[in-house]
């Protein structure tokens, strides 16, 4: 759904179909296995251990709406932001060592595809679930 370094986006094409009506994504991140194809239709539970994934996640699932994330600021070029959606969009993974990013070209340019991203596609996830734990804690479910 928004940019996540080590993401799934290109390889989930390679991964076999769910052979179950709920899918778990152990380590959710962008949930790119889930958003590929037709997987978004089944029940879909993330299981995501960092709490700032886990919360943008919430967001998506329980609040947010198309207008509210079209609404969201655009990023300058050069201004800082300590926004943890703007730094994982930084494409790195040092990200997640960063309490605020300089905003850079790449950096701006992922933020606006994500965002229009993120606004067209919310519908798919409206009925998942997010639990903020290890996979360890996953359901266990067919």
């Amino acid at each position: 759904m928004f940019y996540y370094y080590g993401r799934k986006k290109q390889i989930a094409k390679y991964y076999p179909s769910p052979n179950f009506d709920t899918l778990i994504e152990p380590f959710a991140g962008s949930a790119a296995y889930s958003l590929y194809g037709e997987n978004w239709k089944k029940e879909v539970i993330l299981i995501e251990r960092d709490e700032r994934v886990s919360e943008i996640w919430q967001w998506l699932i329980e609040e947010a709406t198309p207008s509210k994330i079209s609404s969201l600021p655009d990023l300058e070029i050069g201004e800082k932001s300590s926004e943890f959606l703007h730094i994982i969009h930084a494409a790195t993974k040092m990200a997640f060592h960063y309490k605020t990013i300089k905003v850079t070209p790449v950096l701006a340019r992922n933020w606006e595809i994500s965002k229009r991203y993120m606004a067209q596609n919310l519908f798919k996830v409206k009925h998942w679930r997010i639990i903020n734990a290890d996979y360890l804690l996953a359901p266990t479910v067919d």
